[in-house]
């Protein structure tokens, strides 16, 4: 009779080489596809993802007029967005800074967005006149805002432009 490994010992050891060659792939895949889906976001559906309004004297003395440029996102990750995550804020190709100084302002919910939840990630308020002071804090090129604007905002995860039409 000869020693050696019977067919059920055999099999046993073949099943769980392949659990645990198993296991291995979908730990390793499963942390790729959290990592990517950690800052992801999307416009939400019905339109409405950027905008840009003109509000009538809205500022100083004497009364100024200012535009509003207003981008909705929903959260599709898998975690809370925050403001840092956004680590592409721009109109125009110029980057829009996290402190804004004069009546040049931008929102985002301090508590962050969760997931699932559709919140403005970007509400840029600023007079309209020849020394606008969104033109001066070198974010938007044309003093008078109206015209067609590129407004681009992304994380690490995702990242889209829109186009915006402000009125002139």
């Amino acid at each position: 009779m000869q020693k050696g490994m019977t067919p059920i010992v055999a099999s046993v050891i073949l099943l769980l080489i392949t659990v645990a060659l198993a296991g291995t792939a979908w730990s390793y895949l499963s942390g790729i596809t959290s990592s990517q889906m950690k800052g992801s976001f999307t416009i939400p559906s019905g339109g409405g993802g950027a905008i840009c309004r003109i509000v009538d004297d809205c500022a100083g003395s004497p009364a100024r007029d200012c535009a509003e440029f207003l981008v909705l996102v929903t959260n599709s990750g898998q975690d809370e967005l925050t403001f840092d995550d956004f680590i592409i804020r721009q109109i125009d190709s110029n980057t829009i800074p996290e402190s804004l100084s004069g009546s040049a302002t931008h929102e985002f919910p301090s508590d962050g967005i969760t997931t699932g939840e559709s919140a403005k990630v970007l509400k840029l308020f600023c007079t309209i006149e020849s020394t606008s002071n969104c033109s001066t804090a070198g974010f938007i090129n044309d003093p008078s805002v109206g015209g067609l604007h590129t407004i681009r905002i992304g994380t690490g995860a995702s990242s889209i432009a829109l186009s915006v039409n402000c009125p002139g």
